[in-house]
């Protein structure tokens, strides 16, 4: 056997292992990683959570301090133009509805004007006029659509107890 001989003999199969293993790490990498994670859960949270705990948010909030007293909720603060302005979201990423129920209806599709009810808005048309609808069809159909992130509380309105019921709606 000649010395090429020898080296064709060696480098083949080495060649061979040395692919086997480069794809084999390269498919272990692609497996861990991650191209979609969805976060609109957690930014519905977040933004709740915003509009309770930030002093420009819907809860009181001592003007000498900066303190926020979380619960106690302000009626002037309870308008559509404070909560556009503290989510500070474009129109067509999020539509939110902060319900105050200080009557103890337990009907989730009451109309606010209707029954009474206390309901501030993060862009209102869309919330009311398009995106509930959707919210409805894609959670009984599934598919893409619009994705409701609820969430309840207990807090004081107005010198009452109260149930705020907070909706993100957010594109899928």
């Amino acid at each position: 056997m000649t010395l090429s001989e020898k080296t064709i003999m060696w480098l083949v199969p080495n060649a061979v292992f040395l692919i086997i293993v480069l794809l084999a790490n390269t498919g272990v990498i692609l497996a861990f990683t991650a191209t979609n994670v969805d976060v609109k859960e957690t930014e519905a949270i977040i933004s709740t959570e915003r509009l309770h705990y930030s002093p420009n948010g819907i809860s009181k909030a001592d003007t000498e301090t900066g303190r926020v007293y979380t619960g106690l909720i302000s009626a002037e603060n309870f308008k559509n133009d404070r909560i556009e302005n503290t989510l500070a979201y474009e129109e067509g990423l999020a539509a939110a509805r902060i319900k105050a129920d200080t009557n103890g209806i337990e009907s989730k599709d009451i109309a606010c004007k209707a029954a009474g009810i206390s309901c501030a808005y993060l862009y209102e048309d869309k919330y009311e006029k398009e995106w509930v609808v959707l919210a409805l069809a894609s959670e009984k159909i599934g598919g893409k659509g619009i994705s409701a992130y609820p969430e309840q509380r207990t807090a004081i309105f107005e010198n009452k107890a109260a149930r705020l019921e907070t909706v993100v709606l957010m594109p899928k």
